[in-house]
């Protein structure tokens, strides 16, 4: 399995290394945005809980959140890509991170499992910019032509899979239908609140 490195840097002069290749998605703003606002949440709340990372890539979002002690283990992590739960698997091992790692479509790997926190990292980008994206270049992305499928797909079912105080962080990226997305945020959500915002 050819492989290239993934640097995070951490708030010091530290950093932490991910293994990913080229069929897996890279990480990008988006991930460090869901890092940020969820620290930013904990800092408040302080509530250690059992985390979904969904859409988890190669595990970059849910690793950093456990070696900074923001949640409990094990760490949860699903992926629809079977080379992408592998690397998960490698990069947690590599970092000593706890994890019960599954491939499969949105929640379905999770059937009759609650969850304190859910981190939907899964794409929100128009498919017709996917396509000449660089991002999306050896990875699929099926979020539809407003980039709304999957996330209002996990926003309309993640209550099934949270406890009933449990929170779901999800990004609004410019590159979909954002009001739809909101729309429906505060249809399924009695509160909804932005913790981050990137140019």
């Amino acid at each position: 399995m050819n492989s290239k490195t993934y640097l995070y840097k951490l708030e010091s002069d530290k950093y932490l290394e991910f293994k990913t290749n080229e069929k897996t998605f890279y990480p990008t703003t988006t991930s460090n945005e869901l890092i940020n606002g969820f620290k930013k949440f904990q800092k408040f709340e302080k509530k250690i809980g059992e985390m979904l990372d969904l859409g988890c890539g190669v595990g970059i979002v849910g690793i950093v959140l456990n070696h900074l002690g923001l949640i409990q283990s094990p760490l949860y992590a699903s992926d629809l890509s079977k080379n992408a739960i592998e690397f998960t698997k490698i990069n947690c091992n590599k970092h000593r991170c706890n994890v019960i790692a599954k491939q499969g479509s949105i929640f379905s790997p999770w059937e009759n499992k609650k969850f304190d926190y859910i981190l939907n990292d899964i794409s929100g980008v128009a498919e017709g910019v996917a396509s000449i994206s660089p991002w999306f270049k050896n990875v699929p992305c099926e979020s539809g032509a407003d980039g709304t499928k999957l996330v209002t797909n996990v926003i309309s079912n993640a209550s099934k899979y949270l406890k009933s105080d449990g929170v779901l962080f999800f990004p609004v990226l410019s590159l979909s239908n954002v009001d739809k997305i909101l729309t429906s945020a505060k249809k399924y959500f009695y509160q909804v609140k932005k913790l981050g915002r990137t140019e």
